[in-house]
């Protein structure tokens, strides 16, 4: 699976016949209302497109109209949401138990995605207002990517200086993100656009409350 922005370099390093023999799915995420013109050639390379929502489809539509386009969205397993217990490590539930009688929201960080589509200020900003009259609050924001020599999430992480917030650096596993989801009062997406949205999805299948912008790929699960 990769990108409408990527396929040109995935064409590249695979081989003509690779390609011409088989069925080929593009499986796209996209966080625009319009998939950007530019991109929009390399519909020609594929067979079917699927979409992970209605809104990434949707997107893709506003600038393909002779193909075929699919909303497949992301899946969770069930049975690791039951389960997950069983497979967290003692070093997430030692690292949690500063949540305890607390009230604790929570946010995944991709350092891959663009900031200013995940709104991580925006949650900086809310946290501050209610942390003014509620010191018994707490956030703890998971960071996915390498944070090293990432001068932007140094500046963004040194904002919360004087707050009641936690950061998670290390890499989990799925059972103890799974942990982190359900230790959370309250999962919080204040996002200008999400392609789906997986993390407010897995954090309400763990009966988290999640609160998120009423806007983009979300909407597909969340409807109230």
């Amino acid at each position: 699976s990769f990108n409408a922005d990527n396929t040109q370099y995935v064409r590249n390093m695979v081989p003509n016949n690779c390609l011409s023999s088989s069925l080929n799915i593009a499986y796209w995420a996209w966080e625009t209302e319009k998939l950007p013109l530019a991109f929009c050639k390399y519909h020609e390379y594929y067979d079917q497109i699927w979409a992970i929502s209605n809104y990434t489809r949707d997107s893709i539509l506003s600038s393909i109209n002779d193909k075929e386009v699919i909303t497949i969205p992301h899946c969770i397993d069930p049975w690791m949401i039951d389960n997950f217990n069983h497979f967290c490590s003692a070093a997430i539930k030692d690292k949690l138990k500063i949540l305890n009688n607390k009230f604790s929201f929570g946010f995944v960080l991709d350092l891959q995605s663009f900031g200013i589509r995940k709104n991580p200020e925006g949650l900086l900003k809310v946290f501050k207002e209610i942390y003014r009259n509620n010191k018994d609050i707490i956030l703890v924001i998971k960071v996915c990517g390498s944070i090293y020599g990432n001068y932007k999430y140094e500046k963004f992480k040194s904002m919360f200086q004087g707050l009641n917030c936690i950061f998670i650096e290390e890499e989990l596993s799925k059972p103890d993100v799974y942990y982190f989801l359900s230790k959370l009062d309250c999962y919080v997406s204040l996002h200008r656009s999400e392609g789906f949205g997986l993390p407010l999805m897995e954090a309400m299948s763990l009966g988290t409350l999640s609160v998120a912008t009423n806007y983009s790929g979300n909407l597909d699960f969340m409807n109230s």
